[in-house]
């Protein structure tokens, strides 16, 4: 494909030429050729990414928001993180605070947990009350809950409302039931009993999907 193709090319370039004149060649390509452009950006600045974050970052100061910056910000993050997940994050933190930044608050983290999980549980934990309710960490609060809902039921819940969206709260409060009450039945149900979920909801936790391995159904 094109752009598996321009990765290549992207990465040989760094290799030779090094990072700065591979990024002066991105920059040099004809504002006309757009795709090819945006293209380029995106791949030179995930391979840059990989061996100098700090130029990376500092080229999208100036790249990100042109009009050939699109998914630049992606593409820089998910080669940082699993190296350095704790740094990509923060770095997120201080951009824009707008939809390509909340995109790539998710691919982040999800690359930081996938490498190294207990840090990125840890640097969730660190996160000061405003942080953990900005837009930017809304995706990755959602999976810090997920993944917390496995063995730490009560810390997955005290997490959900730092959740925006209501529809999405009362979802992972039901997914972490259905969860809870596989491993420990008593406790979920002694929640269940006083949590803020409406009978409905309550009732749709306790009907344990196929893929949980049957059992349980409509207690």
């Amino acid at each position: 494909s094109l752009q598996r193709a321009v990765e290549t090319l992207a990465r040989l370039r760094i290799e030779r030429d090094g990072v700065d004149a591979t990024i002066e060649w991105a920059e040099s390509i004809p504002a006309h050729q757009h795709g090819f452009k945006s293209t380029v950006y995106q791949r030179v600045a995930g391979e840059v990414a990989k061996i100098d974050p700090g130029a990376a970052t500092s080229w999208c100061e100036r790249a990100c928001i042109s009009q050939h910056g699109g998914n630049m910000t992606q593409m820089i993050v998910r080669s940082w993180a699993p190296d350095d997940g704790a740094a990509a994050m923060e770095w997120l933190l201080t951009r824009p605070d707008r939809q390509e930044t909340w995109v790539a608050a998710r691919v982040a983290y999800r690359e930081f947990m996938i490498a190294r999980e207990d840090e990125a549980l840890a640097w969730m934990e660190a996160r000061t009350e405003e942080e953990r309710r900005s837009r930017v960490l809304e995706g990755p609060v959602g999976m810090y809950v997920n993944q917390r809902a496995w063995k730490d039921p009560e810390i997955a819940i005290e997490w959900t409302k730092y959740l925006r969206d209501e529809d999405q709260r009362e979802l992972a409060l039901i997914s972490i039931a259905r969860r809870w009450l596989r491993r420990d039945e008593e406790a979920a149900e002694a929640w269940l009993a006083d949590s803020p979920l409406s009978e409905e909801a309550r009732l749709e936790a306790r009907e344990i999907p196929a893929r949980f391995g049957g059992g349980r159904k409509n207690l």
